[in-house]
């Protein structure tokens, strides 16, 4: 079985407070909705919806200073629903969003235009994610058809 939790942090040569802001504007349009935020200790609690391979996730971001103008921003990614083979590639995939989507916005708003083609990329990461849990569920359903058809037959 998967494991039902996991973390990560990067490093973002920006101010806490900045950053916050910046996570503010940026968890909505990734479809990650804040259910508890603290400006004064640097967390923010999310909720990640289900999907067809897992009941949902629950995102908490924790941002400090590490020194001036610098910060650490730290994510940990738990399933709602404990172990779960098939939904445990999540927590890459909320990690990823999260963290090339802030820095997109930070970098936006620092030079007020993109230093990378970001928006194509994605979207070929998202094409390529996509084909994957198509051939993911399609192994799925022959699995539990051949099983089925053993006991069936059997």
């Amino acid at each position: 079985m998967g494991s039902g939790s996991q973390a990560t942090e990067q490093k973002f040569p920006f101010p806490k407070e900045v950053v916050l802001e910046a996570l503010g504007e940026v968890l909505p349009n990734l479809g990650l909705q804040a259910t508890h935020v603290d400006m004064f200790i640097g967390r923010i609690d999310v909720s990640a919806g289900m999907s067809a391979f897992s009941w949902g996730e629950r995102v908490t971001i924790v941002v400090d200073d590490l020194e001036p103008g610098v910060c650490v921003v730290r994510i940990e990614s738990s399933l709602k629903v404990g172990a779960n083979l098939p939904g445990n590639h999540r927590h890459h995939k909320n990690f990823s969003r999260i963290i090339y989507a802030l820095s997109d916005y930070l970098q936006l708003g620092e030079k007020g235009e993109r230093k990378s083609n970001r928006a194509v990329l994605d979207q070929q990461l998202s094409r390529r994610s996509e084909a994957a849990s198509r051939v993911t569920s399609i192994v799925w359903v022959c699995l539990i058809a051949g099983v089925v058809s053993f006991f069936w037959f059997s």
